[in-house]
Parts: structure tokens; sequence; C-alpha cells
């Protein structure tokens, strides 16, 4: 590190996260006893690095050949890949499929079928329907494996939280989804983790190498182990002597034992994480940490007045806005140039004028990059486990870290990047393997010794937010005169603060007594004064009424237990149009057959109504119905209460017994479900074929609120901000597009701010802009189609769906172009199309997004989870990634937020209403 030139207050501020030799070396001999107890059968159950045994015995000989499937599943999207093997060739074919939020936090059964269907697709694709491949299942979660065959998930990471999967056996649970889809002959051979498929992949090109690791979003590590040394290995030895094991080492020190070296940045990066007290080996190691750990620090030293004058920007104080990339970038400005510093301090516009002066003062930042990173090479220095062999340490043709060299404390060892790790090395399974020790090393050309090949696995998985931003950078491709019409569709963060301002004024004016009736944003008090607490049990029944099909629910509920029942029943469109008493005597029949069919007759169980329809509520229990939207449009129901004409169709029918505890909407039922399950959530969006919000206010300011406060001191408040804008407020960012759309609607004039945002209206704002285009001669040479002229001809799912496809690829965006009519589009149009609909998808992002941040600046909580449901963000690719950026950007500093998909909000929201009101009585 160039440290001569670095103040002396900034290298003392430094020197906690400087690792010296015989800090590491004692790092080395815990994380050796710690693998030692991870191997041992007695020791295992409490270790903290599990060692998990893959029962994988064999490594490639190179003689491997014929045609093998993989599947790669580890994050939001998958893959499946066609592999073709023969003598030291290798020749791959794949294709990325998404996974829709709703199926990540779904049932492991939707989550298998989903897989089994798009494995059909592809061996459809493939023209290899007819033949019985081997595939090998990559499975990036935790897992204790029983077999080559079996692994039973331990927890879910990543997002992920589908039922009935945890503790079961995943190789089955797909082996069950391939049979259930009938079509398909696949023979699963084995189930591995991301670090046993680096290692396998470098050992089919090399046969020294021994080691695995996985150095990216996370980290981990496998190795070859002595099969007499994993006790807990109970299969039969086929001649190797040796097992691979999984070490988990990203949990090390969650039990203290890194406390020593952890520093008050490492603290703070895990009290503000999803899992604090869990994973902090990975915490000081990963890319997920890194620039957040390089920010803290940026932060303190700023504030100390040792960096930038003292004087900083809002984006260096706002959590998660450092990315890692930029530790990368500033570290790789050559010695004595800071270019790429420079740039990445103006995008945060921090204040430059206090680096002009002195030379010196130009090396601090990278002095903290470098001090920061140097935490980044502690896996390198753990390879001392098996200090019996020579190494020699080389990435890509680069010396290790001087430290790294003198910490090992014998020979060398040789590092070799990995490229398509979970393609290739899914291929090489499917002979036996015969592992053999040679005596030259192919990249040291060193002879009679044995040389362990520490692998650096080069994910090409991409992490969510480089996900985002990557296909959107492509637009220095696209057109340049379609590029220029887009710019209206492009709202920059200055326009984003205006609309806060008058979001907030609209809410305030929606709270108060005085301004509530002439107010555009209504802020409708909801009742709800308290959130679960975790105590609620017993059965309770939910109705669901917001579309053309209702449900009834039954849900029992016990600590940390959720168990439900659901039924689906349509509203016919003759109910829809009819007088309300009709539509609440079918909902009352409804009703009475579902509790016959479960059998829960006798009993009287409360009921939480959700009832998805702008509503004013007078009590918990009492809503008058405002309008109605969705098609709806019963007579006799507008200005009354919903609430009592249900309780009057179930007493007209006399055989049922129900308690009506509650009435609420679908953002409600969403802050509700989530707040069941995180103790922090106090928002609720949705973001679907509508729009709307809640939050937790106080009673003090919500000046509509008029009963008695039972002990919490604040209520919910449905928003209604698809309101927002009718005044004409939204004028200043509405285009052409959503004029045209607005005219054509069954409610001009209204919903403006939902219009924008909603995957109603998403579809044919798109259309609009390529119909325009088209016309222009700016897209497929001037020559559409009759269906692209087609009002609502292109659905919000294609937008989803185009903008699915990996960047530079247009497989579906070709598919639904020819769906269209178009079958003469070019790869320029297809990028095109990308581009057009990337601008009207981010536009709804950034407005729902500045619309949360709105609510948790006037909320000014410390912490808070916003729970979401809709299908738009659920099913498009990129809408939470982009939500997650662009709040931080906008949120005040200090306010720690996430963003999590709600599990049936409606249904389950509903049930814990009723719970918490029946908890009250």
């Amino acid at each position: 590190m160039s440290t001569e030139k670095v103040d002396q207050e900034i290298r003392d501020g430094c020197k906690e996260l400087v690792l010296d030799l015989p800090t590491l070396k004692e790092i080395s001999k815990r994380f050796l006893n710690d693998v030692n107890k991870g191997l041992k059968k007695e020791t295992h159950p409490t270790a903290i690095v599990k060692c998990f045994v893959t029962f994988v015995q064999d490594l490639p000989n190179g003689s491997e050949k014929g045609k093998f499937l993989a599947l790669d599943l580890g994050g939001t999207n998958f893959r499946v890949l066609l592999i073709e093997l023969s003598k030291h060739h290798f020749e791959m074919r794949s294709k990325i499929y998404a996974i829709p939020q709703h199926i990540m936090l779904g049932s492991g059964e939707h989550l298998f079928d989903h897989i089994a269907d798009c494995l059909a697709k592809f061996m459809k694709q493939e023209h290899v329907m007819d033949e019985t491949l081997p595939l090998g299942f990559t499975f990036s979660f935790p897992l204790t494996q029983t077999g080559l065959t079996k692994g039973t998930l331990e927890r879910w990471t990543k997002g992920f939280n589908c039922s009935n999967v945890v503790g079961n056996d995943v190789v089955q649970m797909l082996k069950d989804a391939i049979a259930r889809h009938g079509d398909v002959k696949i023979e699963v051979c084995a189930i591995l983790n991301d670090t046993t498929g680096t290692l396998m992949s470098c050992a089919w090109k090399n046969p020294n190498c021994r080691i695995g690791l996985i150095v990216g979003t996370g980290s981990n590590a496998c190795y070859v182990e002595r099969q007499k040394n994993a006790e807990l290995f109970d299969d039969v030895d086929k001649g190797s002597g040796n097992v691979v094991i999984n070490l988990e080492w990203g949990a090390f020190g969650d039990d203290g034992v890194l406390d020593f070296v952890r520093t008050a940045y490492d603290r703070d990066v895990d009290t503000n994480s999803v899992n604090p007290g869990k994973q902090l080996h990975e915490k000081m190691i990963s890319g997920m940490y890194m620039g957040e750990l390089t920010r803290l620090a940026l932060e303190r030293f700023t504030k100390e007045g040792l960096l930038f004058g003292g004087k900083a920007s809002e984006a260096l104080f706002t959590r998660g806005r450092f990315y890692t990339k930029y530790v990368s970038e500033i570290e790789s400005d050559p010695p004595g140039t800071i270019t790429s510093c420079r740039e990445i301090l103006e995008e945060l516009v921090a204040c430059w004028w206090s680096l002009e002066t002195k030379w010196y003062k130009k090396m601090r930042q990278k002095q903290i990059f470098e001090c920061v990173n140097e935490l980044g090479r502690l896996e390198l220095n753990l390879i001392g486990v098996e200090n019996d062999t020579e190494y020699h340490i080389s990435n890509e043709g680069r010396r290790a870290p001087k430290s790294c060299r003198r910490f090992l404390e014998v020979g060398e060892a040789s590092a070799h990047p990995s490229r398509d790790v979970a393609d290739r090395s899914l291929g090489v399974w499917w002979e036996k393997f015969l592992l053999k020790v040679t005596s030259t090393c192919p990249s040291c050309y060193k002879t009679n010794q044995t040389f362990a090949c520490v692998t650096s696995y080069v994910s090409d998985h991409r992490t969510g937010m480089k996900m985002v931003q990557a296909p959107f950078e492509t637009r220095e491709y696209v057109t340049p005169e379609l590029r220029e019409k887009c710019k209206e569709l492009i709202i920059d963060n200055s326009q984003l603060e205006e609309y806060k301002k008058k979001l907030l004024n609209d809410l305030n004016k929606g709270l108060g007594k005085k301004t509530h009736p002439t107010s555009i944003v209504k802020c409708f008090i909801t009742y709800v004064q308290d959130l679960p607490d975790g105590t609620e049990d017993g059965k309770f029944l939910a109705l669901d009424l917001g579309g053309t099909n209702f449900r009834v629910l039954l849900i029992e509920l016990s600590k940390n237990h959720f168990e439900m029942r659901s039924k689906i029943f349509a509203v016919p469109q003759h109910i829809m149009l009819g007088s309300g008493e009709q539509l609440f005597d079918h909902i009352a029949d409804c009703l009475a057959k579902f509790i016959k069919d479960e059998k829960i007759t006798n009993e009287t169980l409360p009921l939480g109504f959700t009832f998805s329809f702008p509503l004013m509520q007078k009590g918990l229990t009492k809503g008058i119905l405002e309008r109605w939207t969705k098609g709806f449009n019963c007579s006799g129901v507008i200005g009354n209460d919903v609430v009592q004409l249900l309780k009057d169709a179930i007493a007209r029918r006399g055989d049922v017994n129900i308690s009506v505890m509650a009435i609420l909407n679908d953002s409600t039922g969403t802050l509700m479900s989530c707040a069941g399950v995180n103790r922090f959530c106090r928002v609720g969006i949705i973001i679907g074929t509508g729009t709307n919000a809640c939050y937790v206010e106080s009673q003090k300011n919500a000046e509509m609120f008029d009963e008695e406060d039972r002990g919490s001191g604040k209520v919910l408040i449905n928003c209604e901000w698809g309101a927002f804008g009718d005044d004409g407020s939204l004028d200043f960012l509405r285009t052409e597009y959503d004029r045209d759309v607005d005219e054509h609607t069954v409610n001009p004039g209204r919903q403006l701010h939902e219009k924008m945002i909603s995957g109603m209206y998403m579809g044919e704002l798109v259309r609009l802009a390529m119909e325009k285009f088209t016309n222009e001669g700016l897209l497929f040479g001037g020559k559409g189609s009759e269906a692209l002229s087609t009002r609502d001809r292109f659905y919000t799912k294609y937008v989803s769906e185009i903008e699915s496809d990996p960047p530079g690829t247009f497989n579906n965006c070709k598919e639904i172009l020819e769906e269209l009519g178009i079958k003469h589009a070019t790869e320029q149009d297809c990028l095109n199309v990308r581009y057009i609909c990337e601008c009207v998808s981010r536009r709804a992002a950034h407005l729902a997004s500045a619309g949360i941040a709105t609510i948790l600046n006037k909320m000014k909580e410390p912490r808070v989870t916003v729970g979401i449901d809709g299908s738009l963000y659920r099913f498009h690719p990129h809408f939470h990634n982009l939500m997650m950026e662009k709040i931080s950007e906008l949120v005040d500093p200090g306010i720690v937020f996430d963003l999590m998909l709600s599990e049936d909000g409606s249904g389950r929201g509903a049930a814990l209403v009723a719970a918490v009101a029946s908890r009250r009585r």
C-alpha cells in the first residue's frame, strides 16, 4: 500500500483494518480447530464450520464423454445447460430462466414444478426430448448431504423462503416435479454446491486442483480430505480414499473467535444485515459487504475532519450507497493517479475542493480502500490448513500479497481462475474418475512435488444490482433519435425531490381534519392500532374480495406456525352489476359452503374481511364504500357500510356462526402479513394491477382518528395514493403516453399516479411509444402490424419477459414481436424495444420508490421494513433491485430500510387483523 504520502491520522485510523502475520497465524490456528470439529462425529452437531460431506470421491481425469444436463440454482435466476464432453473438449448451450418472487416465497412444490417446466422447455428447444440424459444439480444453499443424490436443505438464504423444503431432500423434490411433468427423461445423478462445482471445473483442466474457493457476493471453500478424517462420511470407498468437504466457512467466527479482529465497521455492518450474528467471516471478506465497510470508514474520517474538509454529500452518509465495485475501480488506478477515485467521488457529489490543495490528500481514499480490501485477503491466508504441501500463489500472473506468502510455512501454491464453473463442472460426474496426484504442476513447471491449486472462482452470476444496471447501460447502443425521444420517460432525482415535496404536502392534507374533505390523497383511518406480536393463536376465517374472483380462507395460527386452507369462488358478471344484496348473499352462500366443507359449522370463528375498494372507515368493523372500481357497479352499496351488508347476508342464511372482527384493504393486509414475521414492518405497499400504500402513523397526527387509544399511540393509515396527481400536481412528469392512456380509461382524470406505476397500464404505455416510433420510421423499418396498433394488445407481462432476456440476447423479445405479427425485427429493433420497456418500468419503480421514501422520511423511524405485494413487483425481474437502489438515494440519512415480499397479504393479513382484534377483546 502507498502509505508514505497518506496523512498520519488516516494511517493510524486504518491500523485496526490491517492484519499482521502473528494475527493471521492465530486466525489460521482457530480456523483449523473449527475445521477439525466439523469433521468429527462427536463435535459436528455443535461445530460452527460445518464441514459437510459432499460424497464426491473422484475427480475428473479427462476421459469423460457424452451429453449431460446441468441445472444451476442459486439466485433469482437459474440456468439449464446442455454440455457435450469428449476428450479435453467442451461444448455448452444454455438458457437462463427467471424465478418470480412469488415462487421464491411460495411452496416448494411450486418452485420445483417451475424448474421442471423450464427443463422441459429447454430440452424441447434443444431437440433432446427423446434422450435420457444425466443431470447434475448445483444447489447453492446450505445443505446436509447424505449421499451423492440426496441433500437436505438446512436453511434458505438469498431471499428464498419456499415452504416445506427446509429439512427435506431437494433432489427427491426435483425428481417428483419431473415425474409430475411426465414428458422428460432425466436422471438426477448428483447434487453439489458452487464451491464443489468450482473445484470440479478446474480439476477437469488441471489434475492438481484440490481446493475450490468462492470469493464473490458471498464466500465459501471446499477441499479434498482423507475419508478417515471425515468421520461423518458413511459411504463405500470407491478406491480413492478421499472425499470432497464443503466447509461452509462463512460462519467461521459466529461463536466469537473472530471478535479480536472485528472492528466497529464490521459490527455496524452485521447489526444492519438481515442475519445479525451470522456469517461473520463472510461479512469480513465478501463483495456484498466490502463497499459498506469502506463507506463507514469514509463517513467516520469525514466527520472527524480528516477527509473532504469535514464536508461531504448525503450520498456518502447513505447506507448501501458506496458499492463494492467502487473499491475495485479505485484500486485499479495506476500508482500516483486518481482518475477513477475522482469520478466516483464526483458521482457521490463529494466536496472535491478539499482535495485539491496538497498531493498527499489525494492518496487518502486509496489508503482506506486498500486497508479494507486487506480483509478480503483473509481467505487466501486460511489455506494454511494443509501446511504440508508446497504452494505457489498466483492469480492471472500476479503474485499473492506479501503477507500471504510469508504466512505460508512451506513452499508455494498456485491459483487459477475458473470460468463458467457451474457450466463445466457438472458435465464431469458421469464416468468413474481416477484420482491421481501427478508429479508435475503445469503452472509452475516444477517436478517431484505435490501441488495444491487454489481456485479463484470468477462468477458469471450477476448480483441483483448488477443485473439491474447492466441492461440499461446498453443505452449507448440504442438508436440515438429514439434514445432522445425517450428522455421524457426518465425522471431524475431533482424531479423526484419535487414529487416527494408534493406528496408529503398531500399526505398532511389527508391527515388534517380541516383539509381532509378536499384532499386528493385521502389518508383514510383504518382503526388498526396494534400489530401482531407472535402470540396470536387459534382458528380464523378470512374473506378476500377485490376482483372477479374472491377467496375464503381458514387460517390456523400458533406461535411461529401458520397453516392455511382456501377456496376461490367466482363472482359472475350479472352479480358484479346487480344489486348489493345479491352480491353479499352470494358471498354468504360461498362462506357457508366453505365452512361445511371444512367441517367447522359448529364453531363460531372470527373473520377478517379484505375489501379492496376505496373505503371510508368509521371503525375497525365499519367501512363506507366511496366508489366502485375494477368493473363492479352493484347498486345500493356506495355510501353504505359493507360490513353491515355482509352481516345482514349471513343473518339471512341463519346457518353459519361468524363474527366479523375487522375490515381492511389489501395494503393494510400486506403490512399486517409482513409484520407477523418481521417486527420492523411499518409500511405496506401494493404494486400490481393497481397501487396503494399504508403505514403506521402517530395518532396525534391523524386528526380524523376518533377512537380511544388502546395503548400503542399509533394507527394504520390507508393512503389511497393512486389518486395523487388528480389535481394536476404530477403534470410536470406526465407525458403524451400518460395522457393518451388516461383518456381511454373508464375513469379519465382519476388515479393518475396509479396509471404511471401499475401493471394495468404499463404494457399500454410501452405499446403507445412503440407505435409512435414505428410511425416515425425509428422501429421495424417503419412497418408495424395490426396487433401493434391495437389498444391494450401489448401486455404488461411482455415488459417483464423482454427485460428477463440476458443482456445481448433477445429470445423473449423476438418471440413476443412475432406473436404481434412483427417477424422482420432486427437485433437493433429488439435493443430499442428493450430500452423502451426499461424506460417505462424504471420510471414506475422510481415513482414508487420516491413515494416510499416520502413515507419513510415522514415516519422518521431508524429501521423500517416495507412489505410489498402485487404482481408487478413479484414478476418484473428488476423491480425490487431498482427500488432498493433508488430508495437508498432518496431516503434521509440514518434510516435503514429493507423491502419484503408479502406472503398472501389479503388472506393472511386479514386473519392477523382478526386475530389481533380478538386478542384485544
